[in-house]
């Protein structure tokens, strides 16, 4: 079940709840196969049959794409970082290269958060398995 780390925003949050309760979408799919998954268009077409329901909801919130690129190493998966976008497309070199490099970072600073409890008192011992900030449009 992924666990929402942090949200872009109430859209992102939305969806990152969207994927949590339904148990399926592209951060799910990423997080399962270790690997990018790149939903260009949840209009129709294949990225829209793949996750129905997700898709009709993420649609409906003005979402038309979806990457979803997972934190970790071949290993272990810590969660994915998903990126939304309002029209329907991929993402050109640069920007899917950028995206790779920002996953990187966060994937190394989850790696250094503490795995025993903290100062509060909360148990800190599960690590987040979905994150979910969103990209500017």
């Amino acid at each position: 079940m992924p666990v929402p780390l942090c949200a872009g925003g109430d859209r992102a949050s939305y969806l990152a709840e969207i994927q949590a309760t339904l148990g399926d979408g592209p951060c799910v799919s990423a997080a399962e196969a270790g690997a990018v998954v790149l939903a260009r268009d949840l209009t129709s077409g294949a990225d829209a049959g793949r996750w129905p329901v997700f898709a009709q909801q993420a649609t409906a919130v003005g979402v038309r794409a979806v990457y979803a690129l997972p934190l970790g190493s071949g290993a272990v998966c810590l969660g994915t970082l998903d990126l939304y976008r309002d029209t329907p497309g991929g993402l050109t070199g640069p920007q899917l290269r950028t995206a790779r490099l920002v996953a990187g970072v966060m994937t190394r600073a989850l790696m250094e958060l503490p795995h025993g409890g903290t100062a509060g008192g909360q148990a800190a011992a599960s690590r987040p398995r979905c994150t979910r900030p969103s990209a500017p449009q």
